[in-house]
């Protein structure tokens, strides 16, 4: 029993798997934008099974077929938009690290960095939304919205600039007596 559970080979397939599922969730998203408009209606309300096996054999126009189109419809207009292929960049190191055992970027710090930059992203992009949509996804959006209400238009506008100047200061500590 213990060579079927070999840790190798489930590592290696774990990594694969990662690696594999990052580019698979790139490519639906990268498709995603270019096709949108020609799968959104199909997409828009339903859940997974309920749109993989409905009835209509029009075949959509995602790269990746149905479940590219749910899945970049998921990422992009449902969570945080286009800050959503950071998500794909954190499966591929993450399969990297588990399947060769490299480091390519530190792990941890990597994470951090990248969730505060889709989360800070998708907040700035929802600023140019009316309506939930692809720049910032649904996250950036209705945070927008709670903020104009809560804020008023400019006092959001001044809240998500003051907060990307603190996640640019966590993220490249800029020296900025050398910038002025």
């Amino acid at each position: 029993l213990s060579n079927r559970f070999d840790k190798k080979k489930v590592k290696s397939t774990v990594g694969v798997l990662l690696i594999l599922f990052s580019f698979y969730l790139f490519l639906s998203c990268l498709s995603y934008i270019f096709t949108l408009t020609q799968d959104q209606d199909r997409v828009l309300g339903k859940g997974l099974f309920e749109f993989l096996f409905e009835k209509d054999d029009v075949p959509v126009e995602n790269w990746l077929g149905k479940f590219g189109a749910w899945t970049s419809h998921l990422m992009i207009f449902r969570w945080f938009g286009l800050s959503s292929f950071g998500f794909t960049f954190l499966l591929f190191i993450s399969g990297v690290k588990v399947l060769f055992n490299i480091t390519l970027v530190p792990i941890q710090k990597t994470y951090a960095r990248v969730l505060l930059i889709v989360v800070w992203s998708s907040l700035f992009l929802g600023l140019f939304a009316n309506t939930v949509n692809y720049l910032g996804g649904s996250f950036g959006f209705y945070i927008n919205q709670w903020l104009t209400l809560s804020l008023g238009r400019f006092g959001s506008i001044i809240l998500i600039s003051v907060l990307g100047y603190i996640v640019s200061v966590i993220l490249f500590n800029p020296n900025f007596r050398k910038i002025f």
